[in-house]
């Protein structure tokens, strides 16, 4: 793959971009018990990676549970974008000057970091569709 990308970009396309991969996640005590309810994983490709990655983040995958609860009831996007902004004031205030999310629901049946999850009651097991996704993130 890098000696196709060398041929597209020329001999000065990086071997490798360094990056650290991290994995974010919330948890809430119910009943006694710590669950996780939201899961962010990340990639972060600092000052020392070459270009075109320096400076970047990449939210690739971010997926959440209905367990949890809140008061109000109903405000469960309130608390998962105000975990998302949070991570992105902390990516800005680290130096990344760039934040990248990929936008893409699963498909029926696949699932990217809760497993075995139980069919939403109002949309059993169908994913939100993407323009709905996307919504959601802006």
């Amino acid at each position: 793959a890098v000696a196709g990308m060398k041929v597209r970009y020329g001999a000065d396309y990086p071997d490798s971009f360094p990056y650290r991969s991290k994995a974010l996640f919330a948890f809430q005590e119910v009943d006694g018990a710590d669950v996780c309810v939201f899961a962010l994983y990340v990639q972060e490709y600092d000052a020392a990676c070459p270009r075109p990655n320096t400076n970047r983040t990449y939210i690739s995958y971010l997926d959440s549970t209905r367990w949890l609860h809140t008061s109000p009831p109903g405000q469960r996007s309130v608390v998962y974008h105000a975990i998302v902004n949070g991570y992105l004031q902390y990516a800005g205030a680290a130096g990344f000057s760039h934040a990248h999310l990929w936008v893409e629901p699963p498909k029926a049946g696949d699932e990217y970091i809760f497993y075995c999850r139980r069919p939403d009651p109002a949309h059993g097991s169908r994913p939100m569709p993407t323009s709905q996704l996307r919504a959601w993130y802006v």
